[in-house]
């Protein structure tokens, strides 16, 4: 279906159009979901390229594209390389975007990410911490982007044997969930809730 949208549009459009990286980023992703990371770097790198001739470094489809090529990276093992493309994300998004900017709130997550994937779980649990309170900022209490921070603060908390702090942001987790109408049977609240009992039993906390 991504190459017959892009064989119609580059009828239409130049070969550097960003439709066509934004193409190029979806079958990337979709690559990368499917674990084939090879043909996942190469539609990054196509984006990449064209995103570099026709954008200024603030663009949030450029700083996009360097954070997907990080997780990428993340994923194929290569962690000097994906941290090479979050800092330069980090570095695109301080200079040119406001403390509170979607695109820093992604970065600092995804470089969470990559720390609890190479197990530098203080840095893992700092850098989502500051995707948290950047979002906090911008988003309502319900929003289900901060149930999934909290989450995964939660879950490197209890590698670390932290279960108070675990239990704490599993409870938030579950409580956003809950008031965005979510039963038992979602998986997320149901992952949420399976934690929480973990920690609970580790804490001896009572659960509700």
């Amino acid at each position: 279906q991504y190459k017959k949208a892009i064989a119609c549009i580059q009828k239409c459009v130049p070969v550097d159009h960003p439709s066509i990286a934004k193409i190029f980023n979806s079958m990337a992703n979709a690559y990368l979901l499917s674990r084939r990371f090879d043909s996942s770097e190469k539609y990054l790198s196509r984006a990449h390229t064209i995103q570099k001739k026709i954008y200024p470094d603030h663009h949030p489809d450029l700083v996009l594209t360097l954070n997907n090529l990080g997780v990428l990276h993340t994923y194929k093992g290569d962690s000097i390389k994906a941290k090479s493309f979050f800092d330069l994300a980090l570095v695109m998004c301080r200079q040119c975007f406001s403390p509170v900017h979607p695109a820093l709130a992604r970065t600092m997550y995804n470089v969470g990410e990559h720390y609890t994937h190479t197990k530098n779980y203080d840095e893992a649990i700092r850098t989502y911490i500051e995707a948290l309170k950047i979002r906090e900022k911008t988003v309502p209490s319900n929003d289900l982007s901060l149930a999934d921070i909290n989450s995964q603060i939660g879950y490197v908390y209890w590698i670390q044997k932290k279960y108070v702090e675990s239990f704490q942001h599993w409870t938030i987790s579950k409580g956003i969930y809950e008031n965005n109408g979510y039963t038992t049977n979602h998986p997320d609240l149901n992952r949420v809730m399976k934690n929480l009992q973990l920690a609970a039993a580790a804490t001896e906390t009572p659960t509700n």
